[in-house]
């Protein structure tokens, strides 16, 4: 039997139509915020985007621009209840404490869902988070909903200065069979507070950078997966925040690739005597990605326990060049960076009038793979220091040899798809 008008049999229409309604339940489960750390911002209010907005929302205007500021762009989604509100305020929150932001302005943008709430209930769940932060923060401003605004912003471009973040009801990672790397508890608190530079919410380790960092290893295993899992990988990875399923040998390979121990007992797979995957003869299940990256940050976390350099591998590594400059030398430094160098990799040019060691403390945070200092000597007679975290090693190397140099320690490969090119000025 064929569906009219479909070309598909009454099995695969009834199995689309399922998958259709599952997938709108799982649309119906979220709410949507944009997050950006930035100067400048001001709106102005132009004409009605509903019906009566004014007796919704009075259209006030912020005319003096704010600098230092969090703008907060929220999408409320069909399904969106104020079960996941305290979340929320609680991310905004620790996210303006993280980048040490002076205010936070609470902006409504339907621009980031298809599957928006009506008015009346998006309005009530607005108020009530402003209501909440309002109660938290003395500097919280609030854009009118239903009306066209005009707006200017200057966002910072420091690595935590763009955040998106996808909220469901009472978890952020939807599978719950797994216990999370950062639920383990046996790390002192001086280590996880060293992240929260990193961006790191309520729930400890749950940040913009795993799953940046996690998203750019799944586009490693789905582009480049030959180079990885073989010619015909059958490794199936829906999403970062999904169950793996495959046989041991490729999870094996998995786990290889983000550079994480483990030991294999026959039923699962091991790290630190914890399950990261079970078997069942030669088909396992593996924890989502998004927990396997806070795996391999935790184990880096032990290792720095025990006295030893913290380090990740390339497809992780927050940053892989970081460049210590000087405001005069910024244009001579951006001139050396070739155009493959800049967007393949993720590199960061620091030209702000502090001192040296200020900025190489900050690239040692970040687990910066490489280190170079460029000021006025090294652009004068064309060296540049390099500084290689993995064995501690000070390099000396000619200022045109330095794109070869990184590529030839980094391969492009591993780097994945999550790069930048950012310049602190």
């Amino acid at each position: 039997m064929v569906i009219p008008g479909l070309n598909v049999s009454w099995r695969e229409g009834v199995y689309t139509l399922y998958r259709l309604f599952l997938l709108k339940i799982k649309w119906a489960r979220t709410m949507r915020l944009m997050l950006l750390h930035v100067d400048g911002f001001w709106y102005k209010v132009h004409r009605p985007a509903i019906k009566n907005p004014q007796l919704r929302d009075p259209p006030q205007e912020l005319v003096e621009p704010l600098d230092n500021t969090i703008v907060v762009f929220v999408s409320i989604e069909e399904g969106d209840t104020e079960e996941i509100i305290h979340e929320v305020c609680d991310e905004i929150l620790n996210y303006t404490e993280t980048v040490k932001a002076s205010s936070i302005v609470i902006y409504p943008y339907a621009h980031l869902s298809t599957n928006l709430a009506k008015p009346s209930k998006a309005l009530r769940l607005l108020h009530k988070i402003v209501e909440i932060m309002s109660s938290k923060h003395e500097n919280v401003y609030y854009a009118p909903f239903g009306w066209y605004k005009e707006f200017k912003l200057h966002c910072k471009g420091h690595p935590l200065s763009e955040l998106s973040k996808t909220f469901l009801p009472g978890k952020e990672v939807k599978n719950k069979r797994w216990e999370a790397p950062w639920e383990w508890g046996d790390l002192p608190k001086t280590y996880a507070e060293t992240f929260k530079r990193w961006g790191y919410g309520s729930q400890g380790w749950v940040s913009l950078l795993i799953t940046d960092l996690a998203r750019n290893a799944f586009h490693n295993m789905m582009i480049k997966r030959t180079s990885f899992l073989g010619n015909q990988p059958k490794l199936w990875i829906s999403s970062i925040n999904e169950t793996i399923r495959g046989n041991k040998e490729e999870l094996k390979e998995l786990f290889s690739l983000l550079g994480i121990s483990y030991e294999d007992s026959g039923d699962g797979v091991y790290h630190d005597k914890r399950l990261i995957a079970f078997c069942k003869n030669d088909s396992c299940e593996a924890m989502p990605l998004y927990y396997l990256t806070a795996v391999k940050i935790w184990e880096e976390l032990k290792q720095a326990q025990q006295g030893k350099t913290p380090i990740l591998p390339p497809q992780l590594a927050p940053v892989h060049l970081y460049i210590v400059s000087m405001p005069e030398t910024r244009d001579y430094v951006i001139e050396l960076l070739d155009d493959d160098l800049s967007k393949n990799y993720r590199i960061i040019v620091d030209a702000r009038k502090m001192s040296v060691g200020r900025k190489l403390r900050e690239a040692g945070q970040l687990w910066s793979l490489v280190t170079a200092v460029i000021g006025k000597k090294e652009a004068e007679t064309g060296l540049v220091t390099l500084r290689v975290r993995e064995n501690g090693e000070q390099i000396a190397v000619k200022s045109r040899d330095l794109p070869n140099y990184i590529k030839n320690m980094v391969p492009q490969y591993s780097t994945g798809t999550y790069s930048f090119l950012r310049i602190f000025e």
